[in-house]
């Protein structure tokens, strides 16, 4: 890469969103240097006081760069001074979920990132990335880029979605937790709960001891010391109320109650829709659903879709069997034979059978004369295009 766009604090550098420290020894691949040699002012291709990433070092020990035209660059005999990526100490007395950077509390979260989050390398896919990516597990980035696969890009190289989790500074605990919130435990007691667990404060009675919790499930799980929960954010709750949610299969058929976290064009709240193959792969995060219209798009697997009703199942059922004989629900057309459900004062009864002589604009009545005499339908007995009476 060409020279580098840095944010200079009071001591160290911060590139790309990335904090770098400077150090008093030889340059290493993954480092960045600044060009002090006054010579750099002769030169186009250089700038002085700029900074440049080291790609390699080359055996004769010399740091090559990517000089301002983007060629490679031997810094062989040149004058620079070297910076290492700063690292911080993570930490926690049990639960690795909260870490502390640069003097700040975080919690690590798995979601996707959004532009200007800071994010925490969580694992490297080393075979999909290049050779010389100084990416380490550990690495936490600020003011990151995202992309539309919430993949982050950190200069010219990329973390992909599954190698981060997003870091949300954790907020100050001078807010008393109360009955009725959730929190997250970071110190277990009694066996009841689990470290990284969330749980539902039911009681605080103030004592060594004070609160006592219930899973989202509603079972027990023990009292807890103040210091032993934090606050769960909104994320961890609802992530861990859908690992009580259904999960769906290919083929099920499935409402769309929610259109956070998806990508829904021609989708709304209410719909029935079909979960369908994901050509995509495996997705941790999305269902791959079908309306009735022929869309499709992706639904997210955190409280996007939920099983039918016994209601709505046979409201499906019917419309399927109105839409074999290419009707919508209590679509009447003339001739077809029904069953009166309620004469309305025509010389009929309840269960007779007649002709429709013209449907009507109420859906659930026809007309059975030219003229008045309009009938409640209890079912469509026998469709016009059916009738073997008009053949021929």
């Amino acid at each position: 890469m060409a020279k580098l766009n840095v944010v200079i604090p009071e001591t160290n550098v911060i590139v790309e969103g990335v904090e770098y420290r400077k150090v008093e020894r030889a340059a290493q691949t993954g480092d960045i240097v600044r060009i002090t040699d006054e010579d750099a002012h002769d030169f186009s291709y250089l700038t002085h006081n700029g900074y440049y990433a080291i790609l390699e070092i080359d055996s004769a020990g010399d740091p090559q760069i990517t000089d301002d035209d983007g060629d490679d660059f031997d810094l062989g005999g040149w004058k620079y001074e070297v910076y290492e990526k700063a690292t911080e100490e993570t930490q926690t007395a049990e639960d690795d979920s909260v870490i502390t950077y640069g003097g700040v509390m975080y919690r690590k979260v798995n979601r996707n990132a959004n532009a200007g989050d800071t994010v925490i390398v969580t694992s490297w896919e080393s075979h999909r990335h290049l050779s010389f990516n100084p990416t380490r597990v550990g690495d936490v980035f600020k003011s990151v880029k995202v992309d539309c696969d919430f993949d982050v890009h950190v200069g010219e190289y990329v973390i992909y979605r599954s190698e981060y989790n997003v870091l949300e500074p954790v907020e100050t605990q001078s807010a008393r937790l109360k009955v009725g919130e959730y929190a997250k435990v970071i110190e277990a007691t009694a066996g009841f709960s689990k470290v990284g667990q969330i749980v539902k404060i039911t009681d605080d009675d103030r004592t060594f001891a004070p609160f006592n919790t219930e899973a989202l499930d509603g079972e027990y799980t023990g009292w807890h010391y103040e210091n032993g929960l934090i606050r769960a954010t909104d994320e961890e709750v609802a992530a861990a109320k859908a690992a009580f949610e259904p999960k769906f299969n290919e083929g099920d058929t499935v409402k769309l109650v929610s259109l956070a976290g998806g990508i829904l064009h021609g989708f709304n709240v209410g719909d029935i829709v079909t979960v369908v193959y994901n050509p995509h792969g495996k997705d941790d995060f999305h269902y791959r659903i079908k309306n009735s219209e022929g869309h499709t798009g992706y639904a997210s697997k955190n409280g996007g879709l939920a099983p039918l009703t016994t209601e709505e199942i046979a409201q499906e059922a019917l419309t399927a069997k109105w839409a074999a004989i290419g009707r919508k629900v209590n679509e009447f057309k003339t001739g077809d034979i029904v069953q009166v459900d309620n004469a309305c004062g025509a010389p009929l009864k309840s269960g007779d059978w007649v002709e429709v002589k013209r449907p009507s604009q109420n859906t659930s009545s026809v007309a059975v004369t030219e003229r008045g005499w309009l009938v409640s339908v209890k079912k469509l007995v026998t469709p016009v295009e059916q009738r073997f009476d008009r053949v021929g």
